[in-house]
């Protein structure tokens, strides 16, 4: 009995490289996609929300009637208050009265809440505190009664800053160089400890300054000062960890 059967089926060994997919090209912008840039409505829009919801309150200052705290008491109203021409006069005032107490509450006390009242009440403190000769005074005594520093840096530190709080008073007055500067300027190097003196002089190499080159001069001493006790403090750090 003779069975005919089929050839065996050939298998290709070559090994056939898929074929890569095709390339989906990127989406094109037209035109019409929103920009994503604020337009200026949207701007505007913004500015609108901004002014109608309630924004942090600005703590102003309260002024109590301290020469030395007119000029910065007067800028932050006016910067914040007076310039705003939003508010009415009267409600100036209010936050005026608001941000007044002890003596200066006093000399305004009484006076009508209405427009008018507004520039009136600047008055009052203007004749009261507002006065050049009266304000010159008053840094030239903070000055004169400034308690002398040791030869500690945090103390060298505080009678400097304070100093130059005061110095600037004077300068925004209008009196930073003139007769009296030579008076302040021996005050200033009397209340200096000694060594700290000796070393302005030596680096001065003159005694006549003026309050701008002694003021330079003792902020360069305390800067030494500083970078020396900071080695000292690495040291002693160091010493103690090898120890």
């Amino acid at each position: 009995l003779h069975i005919e059967t089929a050839p065996p089926a050939v298998v290709s060994t070559t090994s056939t490289t898929p074929e890569p997919p095709l390339a989906v090209p990127p989406p094109s912008f037209s035109s019409s996609l929103p920009d994503p840039r604020p337009t200026p409505q949207a701007i505007t829009s913004t500015t609108a929300i901004n002014h109608r919801f309630n924004l942090p309150k600005l703590h102003l200052a309260t002024f109590t009637g301290d020469e030395l705290q007119w000029l910065c008491f007067t800028d932050q109203f006016n910067a914040a208050i007076d310039t705003d021409s939003s508010l009415a006069p009267v409600a100036k005032l209010q936050y005026l009265m608001s941000q007044l107490s002890g003596e200066a509450a006093q000399i305004v006390r009484g006076l009508p809440l209405t427009n008018n009242s507004y520039q009136e009440a600047w008055q009052l403190l203007r004749n009261r505190y507002g006065r050049p000769e009266l304000l010159i005074n008053a840094y030239t005594r903070a000055i004169i009664d400034i308690k002398a520093p040791t030869n500690d840096v945090g103390s060298l530190k505080r009678f400097h800053d304070k100093l130059e709080m005061l110095i600037r008073g004077l300068n925004a007055l209008g009196h930073s160089e003139n007769s009296d500067s030579r008076m302040l300027v021996s005050i200033i190097k009397q209340k200096l400890p000694h060594e700290i003196r000796t070393q302005m002089y030596r680096e001065l190499n003159t005694s006549d300054v003026n309050i701008t080159q002694l003021m330079a001069a003792l902020l360069k001493e305390i800067n030494a000062k500083c970078a020396v006790d900071f080695s000292t403090n690495m040291f002693d750090e160091f010493i103690q960890e090898t120890s």
